[in-house]
């Protein structure tokens, strides 16, 4: 459903943005609630609560210009999280305003890495994702084999924008990112939290890669069989079959799980996640592995430090007046 950018539904929007009641709301509007509650209903003109929420400082410059998100916390894969429903609304207003205000701001065409896997109920099989993860290897311009140097910067080359996912209303903690969901003939925006463990970070966004390549046409309607297929996706762009074959064996201990984490950057736990995909070991020595790095503490900090990927993007309340002559994709803190 779409809607006009006055509708009674973006003072919702804007609620879920601030992460405010109705009542917290019409206090810092200085209306009564029931001002409030009768203009997100329609059932009064909604304008003069418009124009007084437009003046409150924390209100995204152009918000009220914008038309509310066509999605749900759904459809940006956030059910499994367990988040309270107002974090939800929350996430999808903060991440709608960064989408809009990247999409206004970036003006060269993308590259188009959506494939239409068909409708299914079922992950994809592994080769299948294999396949498609060196399609996108080859769009991105990365090798076919070999480490993906810089996954933030692979995306940039496609005008894929990788923002900061950030929102001081909001608890996000239990975020990593999300991306523009099912809508192929808009330009993909990705946006994570930010972390201290690059490993972490790089994963993330390739998870994120994952879900605009596999479910921007004809999406899983089961948000389990999505991510799913996003992690697997992210395991074969970040470390290819034939990599992960030669430099991995049923008997490797974690020291040399190491050596392909500083090679490949890539976490300990990605990587064994990836072996056992790849039936290259078992799920009793999988089981072991986890078990080590468990015990070891690594679970929560892992050892090998890999660099923290800089944001391609970085969002502002002010589109540019003029037309961009070139890409607004630059590595910004």
């Amino acid at each position: 459903m779409t809607t006009t950018p006055t509708s009674p539904q973006r003072i919702k929007d804007l609620r879920a943005y601030l992460n405010l009641h109705q009542e917290q709301l019409a206090d810092l509007l200085g209306v009564p609630q029931s001002m409030v509650s009768y203009a997100e209903r329609g059932e009064r003109d909604p304008q003069r609560v418009i124009e007084r929420a437009r003046r409150l400082p924390d209100t995204p410059e152009g918000f009220f210009d914008r038309p509310t998100p066509t999605y749900t916390a759904d459809d940006l894969n956030l059910r499994l999280k367990k988040l309270p429903k107002v974090t939800e609304r929350g996430v999808v207003a903060t991440f709608a305003e960064i989408e809009a205000t990247a999409r206004a701001a970036i003006t060269h065409p993308w590259v188009p890495v959506a494939v239409d896997a068909g409708q299914r109920t079922t992950a994809l099989p592994l080769q299948a994702i294999e396949e498609i993860a060196q399609r996108t290897r080859n769009l991105l311009r990365v090798e076919p084999t070999g480490p993906v140097h810089n996954v933030t910067r692979a995306m940039a080359t496609a005008r894929i924008p990788v923002a900061k996912l950030a929102n001081p209303h909001l608890d996000l903690s239990k975020i990593d990112g999300v991306s523009s969901p099912w809508d192929a003939s808009q330009r993909p925006v990705v946006a994570t939290t930010e972390c201290e463990d690059g490993g972490r970070v790089r994963f993330t966004r390739a998870h994120e890669l994952g879900h605009l390549v596999l479910h921007s046409i004809n999406p899983p309607t089961d948000v389990r069989v999505r991510e799913d297929e996003a992690n697997l996706f992210a395991g074969a762009f970040l470390l290819p079959e034939t990599d992960a074959r030669a430099a991995v064996s049923a008997g490797l201990r974690l020291e040399g799980y190491g050596r392909v984490k500083s090679q490949y950057l890539i976490s300990l736990a990605a990587t064994v996640q990836r072996a056992r995909a790849l039936g290259i070991i078992d799920a009793d020595r999988h089981l072991s592995l986890r078990k080590q790095l468990s015990s070891r503490g690594w679970t929560r900090k892992e050892p090998i430090r890999i660099p923290v990927e800089r944001y391609s993007f970085a969002p502002t309340s002010r589109p540019p007046q003029q037309p961009a002559t070139r890409p607004h994709l630059r590595v910004v803190k």
